[in-house]
């Protein structure tokens, strides 16, 4: 499991890496929070100098670290960055909630008794397809 670590740059001193098999596997920067830098390490750190005043491994979990843990989940770059990624790669939520709706009616259709706010929604989902029924243009 990753390890949390915070430093500071000082007196031209900075953080040491780990050793690792693979460049760029020895730490992952999360970013910059208050003057302090944030990494997450897979591996022990080596000894580092007093300087950058180092700090962990942090524990997030720990309620005393909540507000750390929100900020460097809001502004971690890899986290971001995969979420981006995420949102671009999936399907539209149109076509997500068309899915769920159109499971839920195959359910409810074979007799299966939905929880009351989806039998509603499933109800006013299909009095607007109703309403506006897709016009057959040859594309489907």
């Amino acid at each position: 499991m990753p390890k949390i670590y915070s430093f500071v740059e000082a007196e031209g001193k900075s953080l040491i890496p780990p050793a690792a098999k693979v460049p760029g596997d020895a730490f992952v920067y999360l970013t910059e929070l208050e003057g302090r830098h944030y990494i997450s390490v897979k591996n022990d750190l080596p000894e580092q100098p007093k300087e950058i005043r180092l700090e962990g491994p942090i524990n997030l979990k720990a309620a005393k670290n909540k507000e750390l843990a929100d900020a460097l989940r809001q502004r971690s770059g890899p986290l971001r960055r995969n979420a981006l990624e995420r949102a671009g790669a999936y399907p539209p939520v149109g076509d997500q909630l068309d899915a769920l709706m159109a499971e839920f009616a195959r359910r409810r259709e074979q007799g299966e008794t939905l929880a009351s706010e989806m039998d509603s929604m499933l109800d006013r989902v299909m009095e607007v397809k109703k309403r506006f029924p897709k016009d057959d243009v040859g594309l489907d």
